[in-house]
């Protein structure tokens, strides 16, 4: 007598087995028609497919990472990678910055506040205008009150301003420091238009 092969352990039903982990014997399938066979077929495919999207979205999220504090380096690697122009620079005080190029202005400046053992819990970025014609107080009012994530100001000599701060405290994702960066480009347009800077 010849023997026969355990249940479940060839044919399509051991393929599913190994993928789902059954242990039951699932030779049924091989009694399938065609047509069912080829539903039967998608359905796995479908399955498999949304199984690897799930596993490579969850493994995009983990790879994302949060920072409480950052250092310089770590912020000229974020700069690097979203593709801006800069130059790292030193105060006279030893501290660093960045003098970044955002669209046509070239003297963005991103400074590091509150920082120990060269990790820094907020940052800011930054821009001024000269003008010969300088905005009012009321000008610049009017900004503040029409946009919530960025501030205008006057310095002592005239000059307008506008500046945004992160503070990282908490946990903030490198995602989240670009779109902060982003953000900041779209309101240099809004603030150049509002102060008449062309």
């Amino acid at each position: 007598m010849g023997s026969s092969p355990i249940p479940g352990t060839r044919g399509p039903g051991a393929f599913l087995g190994l993928v789902f982990g059954y242990h039951a014997p699932l030779n049924f399938l091989i009694n399938f028609s065609k047509e069912e066979a080829m539903r039967n077929s998608l359905w796995l495919v479908a399955v498999l497919a949304l199984s690897s999207f799930g596993f490579s979205l969850a493994q995009n999220t983990r790879q994302d990472t949060v920072y409480s504090s950052i250092s310089v380096n770590q912020m000229e690697g974020i700069l690097k990678a979203a593709g801006y122009t800069y130059a790292r620079k030193k105060y006279d005080n030893g501290g660093q910055y960045f003098q970044i190029t955002i669209g046509k202005f070239d003297k963005v400046f991103l400074d590091f506040y509150h920082c120990q053992d060269g990790y820094c819990t907020d940052v800011g970025i930054s821009a001024g205008f000269t003008m010969k014609n300088p905005p009012t107080i009321d000008v610049v009012n009017k900004y503040n009150y029409d946009y919530r994530f960025s501030k205008g100001y006057l310095d002592d000599v005239g000059a307008a301003w506008v500046d945004m701060d992160l503070d990282l405290q908490g946990g903030v994702t490198q995602a989240a420091i670009r779109a902060w960066l982003a953000r900041f480009e779209a309101a240099l347009k809004d603030f150049t238009k509002a102060i008449g800077f062309e």
